[in-house]
């Protein structure tokens, strides 16, 4: 006895949506649009210290420096997947890490939008994904100007500024991910 044409489509569409659910279970949390799970902290390879967002000055111009070690939530970042990159969006300020319209400058603080990010100076690229989420260092280039971001001089000085410079691959430009426990 034949099989009637409706079952068999029946079927093979159960068989790509099966392939389908199981494509999409496979992605990592971040590809769905979704923040990337919780707060970390961005430690600097050449100092050991953490990105930290200021609090003093202007709102929206605030800067981003490095310093030590500290569950203040100045010192904790979201990572929130966009359609073009990744948006840096601090704990406690609520703002996302920017380059500012020129080049070589400190880093800012600007207002983060719906998605994320409200100004495409605050999109940023992973050298290598699968690295950083693997704890390895990478490098984090804007997708604004395609400058990297960058200890000031190569400082281990706490308090030094952070900034946006061109890629070179030294240690003060190359920052590990470190996930930071829920409170």
């Amino acid at each position: 006895m034949g099989e009637n044409h409706l079952s068999v489509v029946a079927r093979g569409t159960a068989a790509v949506l099966g392939v389908l659910f199981a494509a999409a279970a496979a992605l990592p949390a971040a590809a769905s649009g979704k923040p990337e799970g919780g707060y970390h902290s961005l430690v600097a390879v050449h100092s050991g210290h953490v990105l930290m967002a200021e609090t003093r000055g202007d709102t929206d111009r605030r800067g981003v420096l490095q310093a030590s070690f500290g569950e203040d939530a100045t010192r904790q970042w979201r990572i929130v997947r966009l359609a073009s990159g990744w948006g840096l969006v601090n704990r406690r300020t609520g703002k996302c890490v920017a380059v500012p319209g020129r080049p070589h400058g400190r880093l800012l603080q600007l207002a983060c939008g719906e998605d994320g990010v409200a100004d495409r100076r605050a999109v940023w690229e992973f050298s290598d994904y699968r690295a950083m989420r693997g704890g390895d260092p990478v490098m984090l280039r804007s997708r604004f100007n395609g400058q990297c971001m960058d200890v000031y001089g190569g400082s281990r000085d706490e308090y030094a500024v952070v900034q946006h410079y061109d890629c070179h691959g030294d240690a003060h430009q190359r920052f590990r991910v470190v996930g930071v426990p829920a409170n």
